[in-house]
């Protein structure tokens, strides 16, 4: 298959424009700058309730230190605590506090309209198939690049 190299051309532009909005720290209307990486990871934090730094990592895809410094970061904002666990004291959990669920449930309500407003501009342009397809692509891709990092 022939590849035009205006298409790798568009998948890095896409890509790293995305890699640099995820990086910029802002406001999602929570009072507490954080880039998309911390406010995510808050969210994925506040749905397990109690999470270990291994288990996160899993999750996300990021090593433990990885993991550890942006529980670092979280836990100064006040957005989460350790503790350690019941069953197991050596075992360390990464817990939400109230602050942290309650910049998670703003976040999700942000994240909501942000992404309806997108499928709003992209519906002006493409069909609601186009666009499911879209999402289909996304999905796929990203499996690829996890079985990539796996191998």
């Amino acid at each position: 298959m022939f590849l035009k190299y205006d298409k790798v051309d568009t998948v890095y532009s896409f890509m790293n424009l995305l890699s640099m909005y995820a990086n910029i720290p802002k406001d999602y209307e929570t009072g507490t700058l954080m880039t998309m990486q911390e406010i995510h990871t808050l969210g994925y934090i506040c749905k397990a309730y109690e999470i270990s730094i291994s288990e996160l990592g899993k999750k996300l895809h990021k090593t433990k230190g990885a993991i550890s410094q942006m529980a670092d970061k979280l836990e100064k904002k006040g957005l989460i605590v350790r503790k350690k666990s019941d069953a197991n004291p050596k075992l360390v959990l990464l817990v939400p506090t109230e602050a942290g669920r309650k910049t998670d449930f703003i976040h999700r309500a942000y994240d909501r309209e942000a992404v309806l407003a997108t499928l709003n501009t992209l519906s002006q342009h493409f069909t609601p198939d186009e666009i499911e397809a879209y999402y289909k692509v996304m999905k796929a891709h990203t499996q690829i690049h996890l079985n990539k990092t796996k191998a």
